[in-house]
């Protein structure tokens, strides 16, 4: 704007321009703030009355007017008064914060204290739990899925939703071994050793000669064969396999004294002497060991 345009303004335009300038110059924003403008105000009034009433104390003093001063005085005492009595109200709150804030560090101190039980409990007992678990696992089936914790941890999950963990259901899985061909070749120069059966089948065939009579069980499993056309060796496997259950078969059994002092005696014959034949067989067929 050039001196020209500035000297065509007429004063009321120019007062709207000084407006603009102003509101658009650092802290003219708040020009319109009504609270700022009171809070201004009253600086003002309370800065007036006090060169007010040092205008008035200079004047007594000139004029040795004592009753001026003994009113300056007076408003000077109250002030001082009112002072200290606002000074003494602070003090005492601060005090009390003060106390309030040591009340609460203490209570935090307990709490803290508390947590850190709480947590070294809760390690104790899950070492315990731990501990616990992993010497029940050792004698747990090992085709039990719960023999390895370490993969049932893994296949665990939690619900965050419901604080529940889900964890997977034990089951037993079941073991198939290996068919034996030829259980008679022996390899490198040593004897074949049978596989044993599982505890389930074992279970099995035990029940199920505990419900025969002898009659049964000696018409069912002693056939009439030639037992100079068998091979030694397949009668010696065979004998191992039989070992294996004779024991639960002489106590599932019922037998009269004679019989059983007979099978006892035969028992303990096989155990001595684990590839003779048995004495019941050798008197049935007329088989000898030394044939």
């Amino acid at each position: 704007m050039n001196k020209q345009t500035r000297d065509d303004m007429n004063p009321e335009e120019k007062l709207k321009r000084l407006h603009e300038l102003e509101q658009k110059l650092i802290g003219g924003e708040e020009i319109n703030n009504e609270e700022r403008k009171k809070k201004r105000k009253k600086k003002l009034n309370e800065m007036r009355e006090k060169q007010e009433q040092r205008n008035h104390f200079s004047q007594a003093i000139d004029t040795n007017d004592e009753d001026v001063m003994m009113r300056v005085f007076s408003n000077a005492q109250e002030e001082l008064h009112f002072t200290s009595k606002k000074l003494e109200q602070i003090r005492l709150e601060n005090k009390r914060l003060k106390i309030d804030n040591a009340d609460l560090q203490h209570e935090f101190e307990i709490d803290r204290q508390s947590y850190f039980n709480t947590i070294r409990t809760q390690e104790k007992q899950i070492l315990l739990y731990r501990t616990m678990l992993e010497k029940m696992s050792n004698i747990v089936e090992r085709n039990c899925n719960y023999s390895n914790l370490d993969k049932v941890i893994e296949q665990s999950r939690y619900d965050e939703e419901r604080n529940v963990y889900f964890v997977p259901d034990p089951f037993l899985e079941e073991v198939q071994f290996p068919q034996v061909v030829n259980l008679s070749t022996p390899t490198n120069g040593r004897a074949f050793q049978s596989i044993p059966s599982s505890p389930s089948n074992n279970y099995y065939y035990n029940n199920q000669l505990s419900n025969m009579d002898p009659d049964e069980i000696e018409r069912r499993y002693s056939r009439n064969i030639d037992v100079s056309t068998v091979p030694i060796g397949k009668i010696r496997n065979r004998r191992q396999e039989q070992l294996l259950n004779e024991n639960a078969l002489l106590q599932s059994i019922k037998m009269s004294p004679g019989q059983m002092n007979n099978l006892e005696n035969d028992y303990m014959n096989r155990r001595l002497n684990p590839f003779e034949s048995p004495s019941r067989l050798n008197r049935r067929y007329g088989y000898s060991p030394d044939a």
